[in-house]
């Protein structure tokens, strides 16, 4: 059954009553994720023998082989297919969206707010007036009870401890605890529970302690699903996947020892779905990837996630399942041309990628995301990234794409890069002798401090006439440079990068770093801005009479907000920053755009409506438009111009406002 909703006047936020669908189940649903953390499908449930152990997994979890396999439908081809490490694969999976998130231990109180960008699972269902607990024996799940989007709620937290207050090392008495919430006399609604000892034993434990951790919660994991099928009212549906593997072979002894990269190990997990609907005892081959994990609750619950990427894993269930947005995920006009990501509602070739009307992704893509465009002089460049998930494939990396319009036709030209990582995207501007770029180096998605080898840089690049030139390293004294901007002015490229100043304040306390690039990697004189109790990320520039323009998004407890400050001496002072809170709060997951001399961004208007809107560069003079949908998706400019994606329930739709719309009043 495909639910659309009539009415276009969608909150911003989705949350509450508007994220129902009209059909509820006969039933109340209940949804339990139980992730076995960092725990190998070879390991769990594959088919071939263990690398660990030389047999086959059911020798190693008999029960879950028994009591579980037979009435689950098990995903034989599930994914991680963004950062593989414990925040951001649970990230991913409570947003339904890859996404650059650190792993780190971080409270609520301090310089700005650490939460994902968009609306959480865990508080859409707390929105909704249920109960929802995130459930755990490591803190890293902290900030998954709610994002910095504005208007949003706050799910619960139990971190499980031992007597002396630190994390428990015995994952069964987790399952223990997240029976006795069940049974309680208000049970949550959503329950998402990490059993976060199994990676802790393969990190820090002996040889031999990871295998016996995963045999240790077989019994557990078997009694607890037959305690949860067992004379409920409600329709209990468990998911019990890892949020990323092992490796399978590494220099480290023993090989599964670690975890972080792109590797086949690391990337596949397991998934078993359990519960009313569930195609029982049937392996599914499709493609399902953590990101489709939080869609596919929503769904059962009843509810939406409307800034997912992920879908919802239909092939799963033996009943009919709302259908993923499909249409337009991306696109933007630049200099009379169009380029544009589409979604379907497909396990295999789920995106695809249009360059004016050509075809230009490669055939079977899983994921394209990263769109970045420049138009210069009658000449045109786009870049992306893409994955496709293909059986027997060592490994699984993201591959960056380029194409270059020469006048007259579009051609296929080399990336800088040969693979990348799963955030990886170019930022373009134009200089006197052609474009330049730059991104962040990290193909792995691991926080590392500073440079580290190739594992972590900012690197550059020129176009030479028919390629990217090789790279330029870009050293940056600081922990995990994102969200990059860069613009020409005053003889040399202007870059700014969102980073943290060192990794024990994670992605915490984030700063903006700002300096000409050099020539042949010649290192930088960064400029740092910090403003006390803000978090400062995705910034945007743009260059007027010979002043910078800076703009970025700006978070902390108490909401978020438009950052603008500008610079007259070429980047080596900044003026006094102005913020803007504009409605109920700026969308922290849109990056500013310049569409002539106003700064344009995504807002959640004062009644909670989704729209866009544009400031002077002083903050002064807002002009909102609102968006003929419940979420925006993607924002970018186009000269004067402003091009959003919007959501539409399960439509994705291209919009541009009315020209002159969102010009000063």
């Amino acid at each position: 059954m495909t639910t659309r909703h009539a009415t276009r006047r969608l909150p911003a936020a989705l949350l509450g009553a508007a994220l129902v669908h009209a059909c509820s189940p006969p039933l109340e649903p209940t949804v339990v994720v139980v992730v076995l953390d960092g725990a190998r499908w070879q390991d769990t449930f594959g088919d071939d023998p263990s690398t660990m152990t030389g047999l086959v997994p059911s020798v190693l979890m008999p029960r879950a082989w028994q009591e579980l396999v037979p009435e689950a439908a098990r995903a034989t081809s599930a994914y991680n297919l963004g950062a593989t490490i414990t925040a951001p694969a649970h990230a991913a999976m409570m947003t339904g969206r890859r996404t650059s998130f650190g792993n780190y231990e971080v409270p609520d109180a301090g310089p700005g707010a650490y939460r994902p960008e968009i609306p959480t699972l865990p508080e859409v269902v707390v929105a909704r007036g249920w109960r929802s607990v995130v459930l755990a024996n490591t803190d890293l799940l902290s900030p998954l009870t709610g994002s910095v989007f504005p208007g949003a709620a706050r799910a619960e937290q139990q971190l499980e401890t031992d007597d002396a207050g630190e994390p428990a090392q015995d994952d069964a008495a987790l399952l223990d605890t997240a029976l006795a919430l069940l049974d309680g006399p208000d049970p949550p609604r959503l329950l998402l529970v990490n059993l976060h000892q199994i990676d802790r034993s393969g990190h820090f434990g002996a040889p031999e302690d990871y295998g016996e951790d995963l045999a240790a919660i077989d019994g557990p994991l078997a009694d607890f699903w037959k305690r949860l099928s067992r004379g409920r009212s409600s329709a209990v549906h468990l998911f019990v996947l890892a949020d990323h593997g092992r490796h399978v072979e590494d220099d480290a002894d023993p090989p599964w020892k670690n975890h972080g990269d792109a590797c086949a190990g690391c990337r596949h997990v397991p998934l078993l779905v359990l519960g009313p609907g569930a195609r029982a005892g049937v392996s599914v081959d499709d493609v399902v990837t953590v990101a489709d994990v939080g869609p596919t609750a929503a769904a059962l619950l009843g509810l939406e996630l409307p800034y997912a990427d992920g879908r919802v894993a239909r092939e799963l269930f033996d009943v009919a399942l709302p259908a993923s947005p499909t249409g337009v995920f991306d696109q933007v006009g630049f200099g009379g041309h169009t380029a544009r990501i589409e979604r379907r509602d497909t396990a295999h070739d789920r995106a695809v990628l249009w360059l004016d009307d050509e075809l230009r992704s490669e055939p079977g893509a899983t994921a394209i995301d990263g769109l970045t465009t420049l138009a210069d002089g009658g000449l045109a460049w786009a870049c992306w990234r893409e994955l496709a998930v293909v059986g027997g494939a060592a490994d699984l990396w993201w591959v960056p794409r380029c194409a270059h319009h020469d006048g007259a036709s579009w051609s296929r030209v080399a990336a800088p890069e040969p693979v990348v990582g799963p955030f990886w995207s170019m930022t373009m501007s134009t200089t006197p002798s052609g474009p330049v770029a730059a991104y962040v180096h990290n193909p792995n998605a691991i926080v590392r401090e500073g440079l580290a080898g190739d594992e972590l840089g900012v690197r550059q690049t020129a176009w030479d006439g028919d390629r990217w030139a090789p790279h330029a390293e870009v050293t940056l004294d600081a922990a995990f440079p994102d969200g990059l901007a860069v613009v020409h002015t005053g003889g040399a490229p202007f870059l700014v990068a969102a980073a943290s100043p060192d990794v024990s304040e994670g992605r915490y306390r984030r700063r903006l770093y700002g300096g000409r690039l050099g020539s042949e990697g010649a290192a930088l004189a960064w400029i740092q801005l910090e403003v006390d109790g803000w978090r400062l990320e995705r910034p945007a520039l743009r260059e007027a009479d010979g002043t910078l323009h800076l703009a970025a998004i700006a978070t902390r407890e108490d909401g978020t907000a438009l950052l603008l400050t500008s610079s007259e001496d070429g980047g080596a002072s900044w003026g006094e920053p102005v913020f803007v809170p504009l409605g109920a709060g700026v969308m922290p997951h849109l990056t500013p755009v310049w569409a002539g001399a106003r700064v344009v961004v995504g807002a959640v208007g004062d009644g909670s409506w989704a729209s866009v809107c544009a400031v002077d560069t002083d903050g002064a003079r807002p002009t909102c438009v609102e968006a003929p949908g419940g979420a925006l998706l993607a924002l970018h400019a186009d000269g004067d111009s402003v091009d959003a994606v919007v959501a539409h329930g399960d439509d994705w739709s291209w919009w541009r406002p009315e020209p002159g719309a969102l010009a000063a009043p």
